[in-house]
C-alpha cells in the first residue's frame, strides 16, 4: 500500500510541476513577447499641463526614467520643459529673453535642443544639471542657426547646422562639433554610434555609421523622398517616404529592407512615424477622420489609432500625435484635452507591466497554496 501511495504522490507531484511550468511558460510570453496580446492594452492620459496657467505644451520624447521633455508658450514665447514625478519645469535659455526648443533626453536626463541667443541667432544646446551649455559652432562656420536633435547615453549630440547656402549635419562629442555631411539634416543617434536623418542632395533619408553615408532609399511609385526620423539600439530606424498611394510612415529593419507601415482609415493618405523603442514599437501620427491622430504599430497588430486604446481618464482627449516611446512602453506626444487645450500628454498602459507581472505571480502561488501534499 505504502509503494502505492508513493506511486500515486509522484505522479500527482509530476502532474502538478508540469502544470506550474506550463503557466510559467504562459507568464513569461505574456511579458516576453507584449505584441501578441498588445490589442488587449488598454492606456491612462496623463495630462502634463503647462508653464503657464491655462497654458499650452507638447511633448517631444521621455527617456527609460520617465522623465518627458517638450516645450510650452510663456508670454507668447516658446520655452523648453522637463516634467518628472508630476511637475513641469521651465529649462534656462541662453537668453533671458529667448526662445528654446527640447527635441531629445537621454538615460542620464541630458536633453538638447536649440535656444536663441541676445542677437537671435540660434545655437545647438544641451541641458545638463540645471545649466544650458551652448554647443559652439562648426570650423569656419557660416550657419546662422542651429539645433541639437538627438542624443545619446554617451551625450553624443547631432543635429543640423542651416546656413544661407545649405544645411550641414554635425556630430558634437565632448566640446568638438565635426560635420558628418555637407547637406542634410540628423534626426537620431543610438549607443553604437549609428546616426540617421535627410540628404538635401539626394532627397532621401540616410544612415550615417562606421561604412560611411547610406542611402536608404524610398517606396516605389510617388515622388522620389523620404526621411529617417529614429533609431533603436537593434538598428531599426524609422521615419516616412512617399509611396504610390501618399506618404507613408516606414521601418527600415535593416539598410536595404524598407516596410510600409500602412495609414489609419479615413482623412488624408499620409502617415509619418516618429520614434521606435527597442521592442520595436512605433509611434507617429497618420491622417484619419477627423484629422490627425496618434497611432503604436507594432508587428503582431499593425497600426492602431491611440485614441482606441485609452480607458476612462481619456474621455475628451484627442491624442493628435505621438513623439516618443521608451522601453517600458509610455508613449508621449500632443493632444487636446476635454477642455479644448493643446498639451503634452503621457500614456501609461493599465495594469502597468510590473504590477500585472506580480498578480500573475500572486495567482500562480496562490494554486500552489491550495494544494494539500498527498
Amino acid at each position: 500500500m505504502m509503494e502505492q501511495f508513493l506511486i500515486h504522490c509522484s505522479k500527482q507531484m509530476v502532474a502538478r510541476m508540469l502544470k506550474y511550468f506550463f503557466t510559467w511558460v504562459v507568464v513569461v510570453a505574456i511579458f516576453a513577447f507584449p505584441g501578441t496580446a498588445h490589442s488587449q492594452v488598454t492606456y491612462s492620459v496623463t495630462d502634463l499641463g503647462s508653464l503657464e496657467a491655462n497654458g499650452t505644451s507638447g511633448a517631444s520624447d521621455i527617456n527609460d526614467l520617465g522623465q518627458i521633455v517638450g516645450n510650452s508658450q510663456v508670454a507668447g514665447i516658446q520655452r523648453g520643459f522637463i516634467w518628472q514625478n508630476g511637475t513641469m519645469s521651465q529649462l534656462a535659455n541662453l537668453d533671458t529673453d529667448g526662445t528654446s526648443t527640447v527635441s531629445d533626453i537621454n538615460n542620464l536626463g541630458v536633453a538638447t535642443g536649440r535656444s536663441t541667443t541676445a542677437n537671435g541667432n540660434s545655437k545647438a544646446v544641451i541641458w545638463e544639471n540645471g545649466s544650458v551649455i551652448d554647443l559652439g559652432d562648426l570650423v569656419n562656420n557660416d550657419s546662422f542657426s542651429l539645433g541639437g536633435n538627438a542624443i545619446n547615453d554617451s551625450k553624443v549630440v547631432v543635429g543640423e547646422a542651416s546656413s544661407s547656402s545649405a544645411g550641414r549635419v554635425f556630430r558634437w562629442e565632448a566640446g568638438a562639433m565635426t560635420e558628418l555631411s555637407g547637406d542634410g539634416t540628423a534626426g537620431g543617434i543610438n549607443n553604437a554610434d549609428q546616426v540617421v536623418g535627410f540628404s538635401s542632395s539626394t532627397a532621401m533619408a540616410v544612415l550615417f555609421d562606421i561604412n560611411g553615408e547610406t542611402n536608404l532609399g524610398d517606396f516605389a511609385g510617388g515622388a522620389e523622398f523620404s526621411v529617417a526620423n529614429d533609431i533603436n539600439e537593434l538598428g531599426q530606424i524609422v521615419g516616412f517616404g512617399e509611396a504610390t498611394s501618399g506618404r507613408r510612415a516606414a521601418l527600415w529593419r535593416n539598410p536595404s529592407t524598407m516596410i510600409d507601415l500602412g495609414d489609419l482609415s479615413g482623412g488624408a493618405d499620409s502617415s509619418n512615424a516618429l520614434a521606435i523603442n527597442d521592442n520595436g514599437f512605433v509611434v507617429g501620427f497618420s491622417g484619419a477622420t477627423g484629422g490627425n491622430r496618434a497611432f503604436l504599430w507594432d508587428a503582431g497588430n499593425g497600426m492602431l489609432d491611440l485614441n482606441s486604446l485609452l480607458d476612462s481618464t481619456g474621455t475628451g482627449w484627442t491624442l493628435e500625435r505621438a513623439t516618443g516611446i521608451n522601453s517600458r512602453g509610455q508613449i508621449v506626444g500632443v493632444g487636446t484635452n476635454s477642455a479644448g487645450q493643446t498639451r503634452g500628454f503621457l500614456l501609461t498602459a493599465v495594469p502597468e507591466p510590473n504590477a500585472a507581472f506580480l498578480l500573475m505571480l500572486v495567482s500562480v502561488v496562490g494554486l500552489n497554496r491550495r494544494h494539500r501534499p498527498c
